[in-house]
């Protein structure tokens, strides 16, 4: 007949590659007026992404584009697109030290194509760490 032994194993995992969520709901996310630049065909929104939260949201911190009313309008600029194909802007080298702490703010200005200078809504989503 076996024994058993009489020890406790533990086991530790450390997780590298831990991968954006949406986290509006950390956040407030507001816009400037629409501009447009009647020589490049474009139109320009200044973004403000404050963290209303308690905790530090960490890199890399991506704000997303959705929902444009306007087929014919798209973002200019994209460093990539999400999983769900929503094209993005990589904010993360606008957080000097790759956090965004209760409190902060980022801004960015936000560029679109807009060849038929009609007006447009999009709806914004922002990606991070938590």
């Amino acid at each position: 007949v076996g024994t058993t032994p009489d020890a406790t194993a533990s086991l530790s995992i450390a997780v590298t590659d831990v991968q954006p969520a949406m986290i509006n709901d950390r956040l407030s996310i507001s816009g400037s007026s629409m501009l447009f630049d009647r020589r490049t065909g474009q139109a320009s929104i200044e973004m403000t992404i404050r963290n209303t939260s308690t905790v530090a949201i960490t890199g890399p911190l991506l704000l997303a584009i959705g929902g444009i009313s306007d087929p014919a309008v798209d973002l200019v600029g994209a460093d990539g697109t999400t999983k769900s194909g929503l094209p993005f802007i990589n904010l993360s080298s606008r957080l000097g030290d790759g956090v965004l702490s209760p409190g902060e703010v980022v801004k960015v200005r936000v560029y679109f194509s807009n060849p038929y200078r009609r007006r447009f809504v999009f709806d914004p989503f922002v990606f991070g760490v938590v």
